[in-house]
């Protein structure tokens, strides 16, 4: 997410076996959406994402934060508790300003924990940045519906070639 997106991805979510999960993810909820919360936090994020791109003075601090973030990870380390932190507050000050807000579902216990309450919206900050490069590299809602097996293949030959199958 801190990376610069150069037009390779591998440069920007690392090597290709961090994916896996997300890859398995995608081809399952593509031909089996059995999970109607994961579906509603990406058609909020989609939502979101094209809101936030409308607000020039919510895009500029994002990408000042996004900076400053770069700066601490050169220094710190990308999982260090205080990138995560003051990601987790971009997130907070820019998108979670935006109606409506992802409500994350789960057990109340583990969601009031202050340090996972920071990786969530790290999460999904990260989240509004794949949407972004998404819609840059040409993607659409429409796309997402109506090409899915075309995303369906492009996600089996990415596992097929890493040999994670």
């Amino acid at each position: 997410m801190l990376k610069v997106y150069d037009g390779d991805l591998r440069n920007l979510y690392g090597p290709p076996e961090q994916l896996h999960n997300g890859l398995k993810q995608l081809q399952e909820q593509l031909t089996r959406p059995n999970n109607p919360v994961l579906t509603r936090y990406l058609v909020a994020a989609i939502y979101l994402e094209r809101r936030l791109r409308k607000r020039g003075d919510l895009m500029r601090r994002l990408g000042e934060g996004l900076e400053a973030a770069r700066r601490q990870v050169d220094y710190f380390g990308e999982n260090h508790p205080n990138v995560i932190s003051n990601l987790a507050g971009l997130y907070a000050d820019t998108v979670s300003t935006l109606t409506p807000r992802i409500m994350v579902q789960g057990n109340r216990e583990y969601l009031e924990q202050p340090a996972n309450a920071e990786m969530i919206r790290t999460l999904l900050l990260a989240a509004i940045r794949s949407i972004s490069l998404w819609r840059e590299a040409g993607g659409s809602r429409w796309k997402l519906l109506f090409n899915r097996r075309q995303i369906l293949a492009a996600a089996d030959r990415l596992l097929k070639e890493r040999s994670f199958v």
